[in-house]
């Protein structure tokens, strides 16, 4: 099945707009857990698949009239505008558009590097991290001093780049230590917990728990139940349970639950690895049966929404459905504009102070905060998800939970809900680990 839209079917307007979809294309293997694949200056990664079964939401249930009804969403391509979400960034950063562009320029440069020491020398690879002045210099992290391959990369860059060589971890190590600190926390019986690996930080774990009735309250007696080794180095914040709340929704499109107007949000359009069925994504902590889902744009009529496989824990918050009509290769951005998904960022090119949108069908389309933490381990209300990507401040609401996180035309991944007050999303390049699932990727 195809979809109409404005009274012509995705392949056709795609087909127009750019003819190098046309044909069959192949799918490139994902290289390691950083999903690293030899990018170039460029950093969006590629994971092509055939132009016919492409991302996602296709779920657009009967055709609009020739010429788009009044509510029609419009199809924005990258030759239209390649960087549709650049002035909202600038707008809530309070900077003008060519300071935003510079700082999207060092965040490209710097993750490029990253992405390369991440795949070819992980045992070395701390992080990167953006200036708080835009298209200032941004900052490298390196275990131990930097040797003749790192310096190699810097000097390939066209910007200033700060290298902060002799950390004392590795990213690895750091991920280990914040999750043998997250894992105590919650065997002391504490259910709200956030950890996180503070790339800058120099070891230091960052640590948030919610207090619990019947459990120590002061931070001295909660950090006696951490691991002596590491207690010295975790700064322990204790709050309550507000800060912490799933967004109970999945990405892009509604979703409605045992046929009530209670709604969610769709997320990215995948294919399974093994067996090639393609579905679309949704949280993880959503419920696996009753569902459909629903293009407001074209409210009847409403889809299928078939459970497939889900995970919560190590790898993320996501479960993916199959449905009853094609899924293509595009994605919501905001309630009236389609755009193609052209890139799939990988987990080792998102930088601290990155800025990344998000859409959700309660609360809308979003490009105020940046990366806070790139990899969080949270336990909320008991269920423990770790390699989640915090941001700096929150604006999503229960019914967003699923939706995408994006930057111009780059897949990051998909919404989780409050994790210390701030939102949380999981990781689209780690699907492949999570539930055997890729991004579907138009070139």
């Amino acid at each position: 099945m195809s979809l109409a839209l404005f009274g012509r079917t995705l392949e056709q307007l795609l087909a127009a707009s750019h003819p190098w979809t046309n044909g069959p294309v192949e799918s490139r293997a994902k290289g390691d857990r950083f999903g690293c694949r030899g990018v170039a200056m460029r950093r969006r990664q590629f994971l092509l698949i055939s132009g016919t079964v492409s991302i996602i939401l296709s779920l657009m249930g009967a055709p609009a009239a020739a010429g788009g009804a009044p509510d029609a969403p419009v199809l924005l391509l990258p030759k239209d505008d390649p960087q549709p979400d650049l002035e909202a960034v600038a707008k809530a950063r309070g900077w003008t558009l060519q300071e935003a562009a510079a700082q999207e320029h060092a965040a490209d440069v710097v993750g490029s590097i990253a992405v390369r020491i991440a795949s070819e020398r992980p045992e070395i690879f701390v992080g990167s991290a953006l200036s708080s002045m835009p298209g200032g210099a941004p900052t490298l992290y390196v275990k131990g001093p930097a040797d003749a391959f790192v310096r190699a990369l810097l000097d390939t860059s066209d910007i200033d780049i700060v290298l902060a060589d002799g950390q004392p971890y590795s990213f690895d190590e750091l991920e280990a230590r914040k999750h043998r600190v997250h894992r105590a926390l919650v065997d002391a019986g504490f259910r709200n917990v956030a950890t996180g690996v503070n790339s800058a930080g120099g070891g230091v774990i960052p640590a948030t728990v919610a207090r619990e009735v019947g459990l120590p309250t002061g931070s001295r007696d909660i950090l006696a139940v951490v691991p002596n080794d590491l207690r010295s180095s975790v700064a322990l914040t204790v709050g309550d349970a507000s800060g912490f709340r799933e967004t109970t929704s999945f990405g892009g499109m509604r979703v409605t639950s045992n046929g009530t107007n209670t709604y969610a949000t769709s997320g990215w359009a995948v294919r399974n690895l093994s067996t090639g069925v393609t579905g679309v994504t949704t949280a993880g902590h959503a419920q696996n049966s009753g569902l459909t889902i629903v293009d407001p744009a074209h409210p009847t009529p409403a889809h299928s929404f078939v459970y497939q496989a889900e995970h919560r824990g190590d790898w993320g918050d996501i479960q993916w459905h199959t449905t009853n009509v094609a899924e293509e290769g595009l994605f919501y951005a905001n309630s009236s504009t389609i755009r193609p998904t052209m890139y799939l960022e990988a987990k080792a090119d998102i930088s601290v102070g990155e800025p990344v949108c998000r859409y959700g069908r309660r609360t809308g389309y979003n490009c105020s905060f940046t990366v806070f933490d790139e990899s969080i381990d949270c336990t909320l209300s008991g269920v423990y998800n770790n390699r989640l990507v915090q941001m700096s401040g929150k604006s999503s609401d229960v019914g967003d939970s699923g939706g995408p996180w994006f930057y111009n035309y780059a897949a990051f991944g998909s919404q989780k809900g409050w994790c210390d007050l701030r939102d949380t999303f999981s990781v689209a390049d780690l699907y492949d680990t999570a539930i055997n699932v890729a991004v579907i990727i138009y070139e």
